[in-house]
């Protein structure tokens, strides 16, 4: 892939202001294109908590929708995270982090000694 081409992309056709932010964000997709669905996940996460705040609504249907994965793999996620108390799920829609470090680490691919996830 052209980076340079990719970066022009960026600003002509999403608006991006700057060549600095488009290349922030080129680098951005090209992290999400090669991230593990584990680590899709724990972004979107805290990401959501950062716009929503403590309590996140939304379904997993969603989420995996919205990280490019299936549902399943999704549940299997939630389901370990909660297990190891990263995740609470507070309603069929809701959902708080309990444990933000361990998610940040998920995210950036920082193996844990638990061996949570998928």
């Amino acid at each position: 892939m052209n980076v340079a081409f990719y970066e022009w992309w960026l600003k002509e056709n999403l608006g991006v202001k700057t060549q600095k932010g488009a290349q922030k964000l080129s680098t951005l997709v090209r992290s999400l294109a090669v991230a593990t669905i584990e680590q899709r996940v724990a972004l979107y996460l805290l990401h959501a908590a950062n716009e929503k705040g403590e309590i996140i609504g939304i379904t997993q249907d969603q989420i995996a929708h919205d990280v490019g994965g299936c549902r399943s793999h999704v549940a299997t996620l939630m389901a370990d995270w909660q297990r190891a108390d990263i995740t609470r799920r507070i309603t069929h829609k809701h959902l708080v982090i309990a444990d933000e470090q361990a998610l940040v680490n998920i995210a950036s691919g920082i193996d844990n000694a638990a061996g949570i996830g998928v």
